[in-house]
């Protein structure tokens, strides 16, 4: 997996995001909700090439319906598979 851009990600998303590890970055909501995102391989599929989108509330606090969040998630999705061509998802 090619490394996700935050500069590319913040261009686009309505949250600030950070970089955490190549394969994930977090953010946290105007309503205080911490989220990690990562892309985890999944060898269940392939050898390579195919992984799993997790989304991980890191507080466990509710998530009120948030335009904002969407379109963040969007941008992050977005340049997944900008940076990553071949990849199944």
């Amino acid at each position: 997996m090619i490394k996700l851009s935050v500069e590319d990600i913040n261009l686009q998303s309505d949250y600030k995001v950070i970089a955490i590890a190549d394969d994930t970055v977090e953010f946290t909501t105007d309503s205080g909700v911490e989220y990690h995102i990562n892309f985890m391989v999944d060898y269940s599929i392939w050898e390579d090439n195919a992984y799993q989108f997790v989304i991980i509330n890191k507080n466990k606090k509710a998530s009120p319906n948030d335009e904002k969040l969407k379109n963040t998630l969007f941008a992050i999705v977005e340049n997944f598979f900008s940076k990553n061509k071949n990849i199944l998802l």
